[in-house]
């Protein structure tokens, strides 16, 4: 296997040595660093016969090729080079290979890899692995985590595909929802859903912000409702939702005995 990052950093190493004190403006040399790389990729080398690491790369068309090195990079612990992802994303055909890999269902660099490949090759395909992983609360928290992520993102698109799970889901499960069906437009389920979990008052801090987010003014009886026994913090975050959702807000509260408001105060005094 062709150590591409120690031809690369031998590379940088002499041009640091040729360009020292070049460069003291950091957006010069943010610039000159990117213009070395792209000098790197197009430099010729015997151990790839005589081919720049992009030649090497573009010669290879075929996906499970290219899937073989990315998986036997990280099998060795080798440093992935870029220059292979970027290679990956432009071939046809690597997307099964990619969801493949998803589908072990396991938190390693390989998973993020292949997660962080599809998201740059704007693809659909591991939408319904990662609406799985989100139902699902056995799947480790950072997998749904970045799950949400990648899904809220494109929550227009799944929007239906998350609601049609909510029947059955447990309230984590339904947290990861919320994240990505507040983004979407007004559903009475959705709003069901905004509503359950912030009555739930496990978080009025957060779903009190989605409601205000979320745009539905039958949210207001309910945040202020909220309002008139909630922390000092929760406080705070409902006020901006009403007023978020147009209406007044007129509660007032006596917050000298609340611990939250007590701690800003001294924080506020020092």
């Amino acid at each position: 296997m062709i150590d591409f990052q120690k031809l690369y950093h031998e590379f940088m190493d002499e041009w640091i040595e040729k360009n020292a004190g070049k460069y003291t403006d950091e957006d010069e040399i943010s610039q000159a660093v990117a213009d070395a790389y792209e000098e790197w990729l197009n430099h010729s080398y015997q151990e790839l016969n005589g081919l720049s690491p992009r030649q090497y790369f573009a010669n290879i068309d075929d996906p499970k090729a290219l899937m073989d090195m990315l998986i036997g990079y990280s099998i060795c612990n080798e440093e992935i080079p870029s220059v292979l992802l970027d290679r990956i994303v432009e071939v046809q055909g690597a997307t099964p290979y990619l969801t493949d890999i998803l589908k072990r269902q396991k938190n390693d660099e390989l998973t993020m890899y292949a997660i962080n490949i599809l998201n740059e090759m704007s693809s659909e395909e591991p939408f319904d692995i990662y609406i799985d992983w989100i139902f699902n609360p056995e799947i480790d928290k950072d997998l749904r985590d970045i799950a949400a992520e990648v899904l809220a993102e494109n929550a227009l698109r799944v929007k239906d595909r998350v609601v049609n799970k909510l029947k059955d889901a447990d309230f984590s499960s339904k947290e990861y929802a919320s994240d990505i069906l507040v983004r979407c437009p007004k559903d009475e389920r959705i709003f069901n859903l905004l509503k359950e979990l912030f009555l739930s008052a496990v978080n009025y801090q957060l779903y009190a912000n989605y409601l205000g987010q979320y745009g539905d003014e039958r949210a207001v009886k309910l945040l202020l409702e909220a309002a008139k026994t909630c922390d000092y913090i929760s406080f705070l975050e409902i006020r901006n939702a009403v007023e978020q959702l147009g209406a007044d807000f007129g509660v007032e509260r006596d917050f000298s005995q609340d611990k939250y408001f007590q701690k800003l105060k001294l924080n506020n005094k020092s």
